[in-house]
């Protein structure tokens, strides 16, 4: 496998695709379909907290970090160095991101890749289906079916954010030590990671419910 990479905050087109190992384990990976690398932080969250889980459940943990990616991706965040930067997520960009994950992923992943007919991974899809010339008729069909459907139901984006919520509060976590670094003391600098790690979770929760 190749090695894996944090995404840009350009255009931005990602799959979630199952690599099945040696051994005959299935592993979904959240990749850059440019690059066919996948993404690093999402990947190394996965494997180290969700392994031990089932395919399905890892799957639907990335939907959670996809979905988080593509916002920073369509608002030009980058999201490790607001991580860093302690201000997190304002109010309205909670909002904003509350209604993105009542939508469904293809017409979000389409948007970032800068191309609104962009086939991402449905709802209940494990892979990346890609269509060739004589599936066109299909495609469409499929196409002019999800035009009209534009939210999920309110249990798919309850589950969205809750492993949303659980990708931010990892990253914060790794990234805790430069969380607030340019605050002078630290017993000063403490204090405001401790806080900042209180109103990560305290703020996606709001809006998980």
């Amino acid at each position: 496998m190749e090695q894996a990479r944090n995404p840009s905050t350009s255009r931005l087109d990602l799959r979630i695709r199952l690599v099945v190992f040696a051994d005959g384990e299935r592993c979904p990976m959240l990749m850059d379909v440019a690059t066919g690398i996948p993404l690093f932080d999402p990947t190394v969250w996965t494997l180290t907290v969700y392994r031990r889980h089932s395919a399905s459940t890892m799957e639907q943990a990335l939907r959670g970090a996809m979905l988080i990616h593509i916002f920073c991706a369509l608002r030009g965040i980058e999201l490790v160095a607001r991580v860093r930067s302690g201000i997190f997520f304002s109010a309205s960009e909670l909002d904003d991101l509350e209604r993105e994950a009542g939508k469904p992923i293809r017409m979000l992943a389409g948007r970032a890749a800068g191309n609104a007919a962009t086939d991402a991974v449905g709802d209940r899809q494990t892979t990346a289906r890609c269509y060739r010339t004589s599936d066109k008729a299909r495609f469409l069909r499929r196409l002019q079916s999800a035009e009209t459907v534009d939210a999920v139901d309110r249990q798919t984006r309850s589950l969205r954010l809750h492993y949303l919520r659980d990708y931010l509060k990892w990253l914060g976590d790794r990234e805790s030590f430069k969380i607030g670094s340019n605050i002078g003391d630290g017993n000063s600098s403490d204090r405001f990671k401790k806080e900042y790690d209180g109103a990560l979770v305290a703020r996606v929760a709001q809006n998980e419910g």
